[in-house]
């Protein structure tokens, strides 16, 4: 992954990076126990880059929310709280689902393939945070061909 950091810096590319994935918490390799020293060891790995968005990917159910919690304690103990960090459920619709309320989320995210009604849920908080649609951008990203260096 140093490789991968250090060529989409020297391209100002912006990466949004995945701590873990619901599919982590279901397989068991993602726990309440690990998540804080997992994300405190891989966020201080990448604490001085400056192209890094943190992100997880949990279920959107409160039986989540320890998991979340105790990763993002991890985080912030490990990059000192340099980096935005967002999550983006899965399945659900947007992160202002489960976690809006919470004082590290930098923005929320969204996933458009449900409806725009989701989009109105959202516009009516009271406090609004900044909205990209992520699905989009990695489905979009996926179709670009990347040229080979002769």
């Amino acid at each position: 992954m140093d490789s991968i950091v250090a060529a989409a810096d020297a391209l100002d590319m912006l990466l949004v990076v995945g701590v873990y994935h619901a599919w982590d918490q279901d397989k068991g390799r993602i726990t309440v126990a690990n998540a804080r020293p997992w994300a405190k060891w891989l966020t201080s790995r990448y604490k001085n880059a400056r192209n890094i968005i943190w992100a997880m990917y949990p279920h959107a159910k409160q039986a989540s929310d320890s998991v979340v919690m105790a990763t993002v304690e991890g985080i912030r103990e490990g990059d000192g709280g340099r980096h935005l960090i967002t999550i983006h459920p899965d399945p659900g619709p947007v992160s202002s689902s489960i976690m809006h309320s919470q004082p590290w989320l930098s923005f929320n995210t969204i996933q458009t393939w449900t409806s725009n009604f989701t989009i109105m849920i959202w516009w009516q908080r009271i406090t609004p945070k900044c909205l990209p649609n992520l699905s989009l951008t990695v489905k979009h990203a996926m179709k670009v061909k990347i040229k080979q260096p002769v």
